[in-house]
């Protein structure tokens, strides 16, 4: 897993459609007669694919009309500018907006409901009510709307996801795990525009007020982040720069037990939501090795400090010490951060070979102590025997052992592969080799 912030692989290209609105035309004999002749009869054809949804780990919905992960065309919208929004409906359906209005697809049906014509705003839930769905249209002055009627009611018990006067947005999942995105604050000039992050966007997922999870979620070219959806397990959240309006994103699903299982791609004015219901995980065995994933969006290695967080440098191999490690830092970016830091550095190699960019500007080297319990994972230690490109525990000893060696075998690239280094309270507490292709 790799980046200097929330993006790992991209989705594949290929695209699948189905047809949708369009009647099916049957021929039919009719028997018992010297001349058989022919009638035709239309057969509705489903508009929509429950399997391919089934099989989706999301859907989006842009301007091009909603779709599943593999790109499997779901529905065919009119094109909105501004605000669109796509959301679950708790009962395995799906509600969205377009130029039409508000539109629901309930669980299995063919077609999707126009359920309020030339209904605009922005679509934030839905909410179940002892009547039935309700969606929930706007953050600071709401209005609902019945989803079986199509008519406005009444503010109902039980919404999710809430709004702070800072711009957060609380959403509350079914396990009672709450995931809120805290910042970025900007420094702002005479037209309010911003100038320079002062402090990075952070991801906050707490558990009974406490929080389990607090890692950056923006990057240096990319450093306002949202959340699409939150099911209690896994999150969908995009993030891209301040101008120019509805620019590209990087969108992210990120499943806080399962590193590995995270993905990524990029859209414009999009819109993203899960296919199943609210996890009922209990937010026990936070995923670990995250490594890139909750790195410090660093713009530049030419820093004073090195606070709580992780970082990436490469280990000077004859500095390493029984209770202390030496390492150049540098900055490791990913997918178009990379491009864009590539091009921002003079490269001519854009877009960059294997998704990757390392900026190394500063020679200093930082030297910290080791905690008694770190915890070192590399690609290559055991490698002949359980290859695994995420890293495999290693004990410390052994790595410092073959750090001051100087064999030329496996073991070698640790001396030369760059190194995630999470710091915390002035001393390394984790040590995680990066793959490099």
């Amino acid at each position: 897993m790799i980046g200097g912030g929330l993006l790992l692989g991209a989705c594949g290209e290929d695209v699948a459609t189905i047809s949708t609105l369009r009647p099916a035309t049957t021929t039919t004999s009719q028997p018992g007669s010297p001349d058989s002749s022919t009638t035709t009869t239309s057969v509705p054809a489903p508009a929509v694919s429950w399997d391919a949804i089934r099989d989706a780990r999301w859907l989006t919905t842009g301007i091009d009309g909603i779709h599943t992960d593999t790109g499997v065309l779901v529905w065919a919208t009119d094109p909105i500018l501004g605000s669109k929004s796509l959301v679950r409906d708790g009962a395995g359906g799906f509600v969205w907006l377009d130029a039409k209005g508000l539109w629901w697809l309930p669980l299995d049906a063919g077609f999707p409901v126009l359920v309020a014509p030339d209904t605009l705003g922005e679509l934030i839930e839905v909410i179940a009510t002892d009547y039935g769905p309700v969606a929930r249209l706007g953050y600071t002055d709401p209005f609902y709307v019945d989803l079986t009627t199509g008519h406005r009611v009444s503010e109902p018990a039980g919404g999710r996801i809430g709004f702070h006067e800072t711009g957060n947005v609380p959403w509350l999942a079914g396990n009672g795990l709450e995931a809120v995105i805290e910042g970025p604050e900007a420094e702002l000039d005479a037209e309010g525009q911003p100038v320079r992050i002062v402090r990075d966007a952070r991801l906050i997922v707490r558990r009974d007020g406490e929080a389990i999870v607090d890692l950056p979620a923006g990057t240096f070219y990319e450093p306002y982040p949202r959340i699409h959806d939150f099911d209690g397990q896994r999150l969908l959240l995009s993030r891209g720069p301040y101008e120019p309006a509805l620019p590209e994103e990087t969108f992210t699903l990120l499943d806080l037990s399962c590193a590995p299982c995270a993905a990524s791609f990029r859209a414009a004015a999009t819109f993203a939501s899960f296919t199943t219901t609210d996890s009922d995980w209990d937010g026990t065995g936070i995923a670990a090795q995250y490594r890139s994933l909750v790195a410090e969006p660093l713009g530049t290695d030419q820093i004073s400090e090195l606070g709580n967080g992780v970082y990436v440098g490469f280990i000077v191999p004859e500095a390493v010490e029984a209770d202390s490690v030496a390492f150049d830092l540098a900055v490791w970016f990913v997918g178009e951060d990379a491009n864009r830091a590539a091009r921002d550095d003079g490269r001519s190699e854009v877009p960059v070979p294997n998704d990757y960019y390392i900026r190394n500007e500063s020679d200093r080297v930082w030297r910290l102590p080791v905690s008694p319990s770190v915890v070192v994972t590399s690609v290559w230690y055991d490698a002949e025997t359980a290859p695994d490109t995420s890293g495999v525990p290693m004990p410390y000893q052994e790595f410092v052992a073959v750090m001051r060696d100087d064999t030329d075998d496996n073991l070698s690239n640790l001396r030369h592969d760059p190194w995630w280094v999470t710091v915390q309270g002035g001393e390394i507490v984790r040590l995680d080799e990066q793959y490099v292709p």
